[in-house]
């Protein structure tokens, strides 16, 4: 099973993935319900971030930021994930 099902319950946490690949009628849901999201960089830049009020449970809240894969990015959008 996908990372977000084989941890969460070790844990207890409510985990889920937020990407581009999401469904959009399971959005909602996951950004209201977990207590650990995975996402990356462009869901952020184009999803999160300009909808900061709906939002604003999950990032009220926020403890932690962890950027993986950010040697991925390059160009302007690049140095914005780098820095």
């Amino acid at each position: 099973p996908p990372l977000p099902r084989r941890v969460g319950p070790l844990f207890g946490l409510d985990v889920a993935t937020y990407d581009g690949d999401t469904p959009q009628e399971e959005r909602r849901a996951r950004r209201e319900g977990s207590r650990v999201l995975l996402t990356n960089p462009d869901m952020l830049h184009t999803a999160v971030l300009p909808a900061h009020k709906e939002w604003a449970g999950l990032l009220s809240n926020l403890r932690y930021v962890v950027v993986d894969e950010a040697h991925m990015y390059s160009g302007a959008f690049g140095a914005h994930v780098a820095s």
